[in-house]
């Protein structure tokens, strides 16, 4: 009964913002925009109380972490791990024409998975392998929990799996684009 309520809810909260768009000219669209229909979804979770925004991975770092900034920039990224007879053992995380050296594995996995999230410019990194590692893991749980939540909600506005994917990865940016 409750999640009928809240799916009907939803469905006129996307038919309001229809009405607003049609009342603004319109876009030539027959739906709201992926960004408009995200930002209604992290409305309704967080009044809700079922899932809170946090900055992906400002708000995971520990305020006793040691960290350091390094800008990372747009585009894919490639790992290159250390050669046998490589007398540094460095870790390269090759992005565009940008080569990142990294000590340790932690720290290249780590900037990695933030890349591969869609994070870019200035990037925190804990300076601790262990950090890197636990930090990590909590934004890779956090990640979970956050598809879990944000596609069940999708679901119950639209069936375009396009749509769907744009709409998740709307609300995704705002939780890792710099603040």
């Amino acid at each position: 009964m409750i999640n009928d309520l809240l799916s009907h809810t939803r469905k006129l909260k996307i038919l309001e913002l229809e009405a607003q768009i049609n009342r603004q000219g319109g876009a030539g669209r027959s739906h709201p925009s992926a960004r408009n229909v995200a930002e209604t979804i992290w409305k309704q979770v967080a009044d809700a109380g079922l899932f809170q925004p946090r900055h992906v991975p400002d708000d995971f770092l520990g305020t006793n972490y040691e960290i350091r900034t390094l800008t990372l920039p747009p585009g894919r990224s490639t790992m290159e791990h250390p050669g046998l007879f490589d007398p540094r053992k460095r870790f390269i995380l090759r992005k565009g024409q940008t080569n990142l050296h990294f000590d340790t594995s932690e720290e290249a996995t780590y900037v990695a998975a933030l890349s591969a999230y869609g994070a870019i410019g200035n990037l925190k990194v804990p300076v601790d392998p262990a950090n890197c590692a636990g930090v990590l893991t909590e934004i890779r749980d956090y990640h979970s929990r956050f598809l879990e939540i944000f596609q069940e909600q999708v679901t119950d506005i639209t069936s375009d799996a396009e749509f769907q994917r744009r709409i998740v990865k709307e609300g995704w940016k705002r939780l890792i684009e710099p603040q």
